[in-house]
C-alpha cells in the first residue's frame, strides 16, 4: 500500500478569493490554541467555533493552524469522508451559519526512519524550547516503515515528526479524498516506504 501526506494548497494566488480563518478555535470568548482543542472539540455541550480573518468565498477544504484540516459541511456528509482513523468533528464559523467538519486523525504512528528521512537539523549549539521538537528544526519528508504502520488504518498522524500537518493517507483516502476536491484545495506528497 501507498502512503501520502496530505496537506493544503500552497500556492498563494489559489486562496485570494477565499475566507481565511482564524489559526484557534473559540469558546465564547476564550481562545483555545488546536493544539489544546480535542477535548473541546468532543464536548457536545459546547460548540467551538472558528473566526473569520478574511472575508471572501467558503472554501471546501481549509485548516485551523497546521492542525487541522477542515471540509466544508455544506458539501461533504460524513458518510463519505468517513475512514479508519480519523474522527470526524464540528465546528461552526463564528458570527456566519456555516458548519465545518473538522478533521482529527486519532492514531498516531511512530514509523517514521530518521536515518532514511529529510529533515534539517537544529544547529549543534542550540537546545531546543520545551514546546519545540528536539529531533529537528525543518520536517521536509518523511521516510516511512511499513511494518510499523497498523494495516487496518487508512489515514494516521506521525508521532515524533514535526512539522505542519502530519497526517498521512492511504492511496485510497487520496484517491477519495482527491475525487471530492473539484476545487483543487488538497495536496498529497508521495512519501517513501521501507
Amino acid at each position: 500500500m501507498n502512503y501520502y501526506k496530505l496537506m493544503l494548497n500552497d500556492d498563494k494566488k489559489k486562496w485570494k478569493k477565499y475566507e481565511v480563518f482564524s489559526i484557534d478555535f473559540y469558546n465564547n470568548l476564550e481562545r483555545i490554541a488546536p493544539k489544546d482543542a480535542y477535548p473541546h472539540l468532543i464536548n457536545s455541550e459546547h460548540k467551538l467555533k472558528i473566526q473569520v480573518i478574511k472575508k471572501g468565498e467558503s472554501p471546501d477544504f481549509a485548516s485551523i493552524g497546521t492542525y487541522y484540516l477542515i471540509a466544508n459541511a455544506s458539501k461533504y456528509n460524513k458518510a463519505e469522508i468517513s475512514f479508519n482513523g480519523l474522527e470526524l468533528l464540528h465546528v461552526a464559523v463564528e458570527a456566519e451559519n456555516k458548519d465545518y467538519i473538522v478533521f482529527h486523525f486519532n492514531r498516531k504512528v511512530d514509523c517514521v526512519d530518521f536515518n532514511k528521512s529529510e529533515y534539517i537539523e537544529w544547529p549543534t549549539d542550540y537546545t531546543p524550547e520545551p514546546w519545540e521538537n528536539s529531533i529537528a528544526q525543518f520536517f521536509l519528508k518523511p521516510t516511512l516503515q511499513r511494518n510499523k504502520i497498523p494495516s487496518e488504518l487508512e489515514c494516521f498522524s506521525l508521532d515524533k515528526w514535526g512539522g505542519a500537518f502530519n497526517l498521512v493517507v492511504s492511496e485510497k483516502i487520496r484517491d477519495k479524498l482527491a475525487s471530492l476536491d473539484d476545487g483543487n484545495f488538497l495536496c498529497f506528497q508521495d512519501l517513501d516506504i521501507i
